[in-house]
């Protein structure tokens, strides 16, 4: 269920090198909110997750697994080690939890719609999410599909939540382990001008089915 209390740090760590050497020690986990970060996975040779000063954040976005737009399953870059991503930063900061965010602004748009159109499309990728999440310890999922093109696809979107969700309590009841997140990057205002048709993002099923957007 989403919690509107809850407020975003939002900050791309490949933008700044603060962020990795930044000499403050408070933890994050302590301020009562969301700080958080993605990661960009490309950037391990140079900057590895043991380089972040966890710390500072309450939450890290492993970014970008990709959709496969052949199979429609999540696939992680085996490149960035994804294994080694929550171990290496939970040593750090115990209390911080960490995502696998999808998408990202290179993503191939149309294999998300037509992934999210069909409802045996959205049970793979939804199950692949979900096992990826589960067996390299991520406490969550996020999807960063940039973007909707038109109403149909935001009713898809919409759709797609309302799966993901009922999949991930199913997961967690019949596991017995805690619920995993779900969250979602967005455009900065409900209403889509950029390009192409106008559309708004299916508000009433993100309230309901995600923890928080990132903006």
């Amino acid at each position: 269920m989403a919690q509107p209390q809850k407020y975003l740090l939002f900050i791309l760590l490949s933008m700044t090198t603060s962020l990795v050497y930044s000499s403050s020690s408070q933890s994050a986990s302590h301020g009562g909110g969301v700080k958080a970060a993605y990661w960009p996975s490309y950037t391990v040779s140079y900057s590895p997750p043991s380089s972040i000063n966890a710390a500072l954040f309450t939450h890290i976005f492993y970014a970008f697994a990709n959709l496969n737009d052949q199979t429609f399953q999540v696939e992680l870059p085996a490149t960035a080690k994804p294994a080694e991503f929550t171990l290496t930063l939970r040593k750090k900061n115990p209390f911080l939890k960490t995502l696998i965010s999808i998408g990202g602004g290179g993503s191939n748009s149309t294999a998300f719609a037509l992934m999210a159109s069909n409802a045996f499309r959205r049970k793979v990728f939804i199950n692949s999410a979900i096992t990826l999440a589960r067996k390299y310890g991520f406490h969550g999922l996020d999807l960063d599909w940039e973007f909707p093109q038109d109403a149909a696809e935001m009713e898809y979107l919409g759709t797609l939540f309302d799966d993901w969700r009922h999949d991930i309590d199913l997961e967690a009841t019949a596991s017995g382990r805690p619920r995993l997140l779900l969250t979602a990057a967005v455009y900065f205002a409900q209403y889509f001008f950029v390009w192409g048709e106008k559309r708004a993002y299916p508000v009433t099923s993100i309230a309901r089915n995600l923890d928080w957007v990132n903006v």
